[in-house]
């Protein structure tokens, strides 16, 4: 018990400028958050790489979340105004994803890919790229979070001082880039597809015309019979041409008229007479 009515009296007159026993201030200005682990010591087990891409589909994974849940709050809205029963409970939405969270999501995807994962930016960094405020990015950091795509190491540094034990203050904090767990099933069941620009829908119209009007200018398809009726007829045409070719051919030279073309000298021909 001692020991806590003197440090309660230490600080008592610490608040009043009365220096104390060890004749310092406080040695950080602000007390350590629990769960901080120190810097340097565990970083390369936390942060890893990313695969070319991933952080691009990360992003826009995140924006369509987003986009869904207003779209589900939405309709829940009208649902709520036209019957009686009740908005749907909060677990049935997408989690909540704001615009400041998506833009700060962009700026911590665009720090995995060109830092090799190494994410560590400090609030007043992400104050300095969006212009929002303290709270805003707090809270945009917390829904991203919450909704799974934000994985937060608090850290912790120490601090050169005299005298016995090592001393800490807080530092920034380390991120790790995640996919949320049934992140799938909001995308894949709720994504609509994207609407076709009007040129491509002409295009697309006028070759359904186009192959419309070539199915129906093709003649009528001959049936079985009628096939088999064209195939005998033709061989009759073929059998037909064939034999009269055999009548029109010219009889083969016999062989005395081919004596005499020869003799005893070449090029002199034998005298029939």
């Amino acid at each position: 018990m001692t020991h806590i009515f003197a440090s309660a009296a230490a600080s008592v007159l610490r608040r009043a400028g009365v220096p104390t026993r060890s004749g310092s201030a406080h040695p950080t200005g602000a007390a350590v958050l629990r769960g901080s682990l120190e810097e340097g010591t565990f970083e390369h087990r936390f942060w890893r790489t990313y695969q070319k891409g991933e952080t691009d589909r990360l992003h826009q994974a995140a924006v369509d979340l987003a986009r869904i849940r207003r779209h589900e709050l939405r309709a829940d809205r009208r649902q709520a105004k036209a019957s009686a029963i009740g908005s749907a409970p909060p677990s049935m939405l997408p989690p909540q994803l704001s615009q400041s969270a998506t833009a700060i999501f962009k700026l911590l995807c665009e720090l995995g890919r060109l830092c090799k994962g190494e994410i560590y930016p400090t609030y007043d960094w992400f104050i300095e790229k969006t212009g929002f405020a303290r709270a805003t990015v707090a809270r945009a950091i917390a829904q991203l979070k919450d909704a799974g795509f934000l994985l937060i190491q608090r850290r912790c540094k120490r601090v050169e001082r005299d005298g016995p034990g090592p001393r800490y203050k807080q530092t920034s904090n380390a991120y790790r880039l995640e996919w949320p767990v049934g992140l799938d099933r909001w995308l894949n069941a709720q994504r609509t597809p994207c609407p076709l620009p009007d040129d491509e829908m002409v295009r697309l119209q006028v070759e359904e015309d186009n192959h419309r009007t070539m199915q129906l200018s093709k003649p009528p398809r001959k049936s079985t019979e009628e096939l088999a009726l064209f195939d005998t007829l033709a061989r009759m045409a073929r059998t037909i041409e064939e034999r009269e070719s055999q009548k029109d051919t010219q009889p083969l030279k016999s062989e005395s008229d081919s004596l005499t073309y020869k003799g005893n000298w070449p090029g002199r021909p034998i005298n029939s007479t």
